[in-house]
């Protein structure tokens, strides 16, 4: 495999810019394509994966996709069980005074204001 040099991209030209035409072409078609995915959603002979697919490029298209949640756990503590959990909660706390003495958290457990950091 071909190393590249340090301080250049290795595709300096970007992605590949999709043709005028080929857009053109497409954006053409829209009307079409609504009307096919209106019939696919109709049709009751077609199976419930297929017309629900319809549903969904539809709504995505004119509402956009809908949130995801996103639950960080930058410690693991979620995946601990037991005792486990438990001393690296305690430890966390620990560190969370010390760091509270120190002076680079203003507030501590319970108190209104969160945590900010200097």
């Amino acid at each position: 495999m071909a190393k590249f040099e340090k301080g250049k991209s290795g595709n300096p030209g970007g992605r590949p810019k999709l043709a005028a035409s080929i857009r053109d072409a497409c954006l053409a078609q829209t009307e079409k394509n609504i009307e096919t995915l209106i019939s696919l959603r109709d049709d009751a002979k077609q199976p419930g994966n297929v017309r629900l697919g319809a549903v969904n490029a539809m709504l995505d298209r004119a509402i956009g996709k809908p949130p995801q949640a996103v639950v960080l756990d930058p410690f693991g503590i979620g995946g601990l069980q037991g005792e486990g959990r438990e001393e690296m909660l305690s430890t966390l706390e620990s560190l969370r005074e010390m760091a509270f003495q120190v002076g680079l958290i203003k507030h501590m457990q319970g108190e209104a204001a969160e945590d900010t950091i200097h």
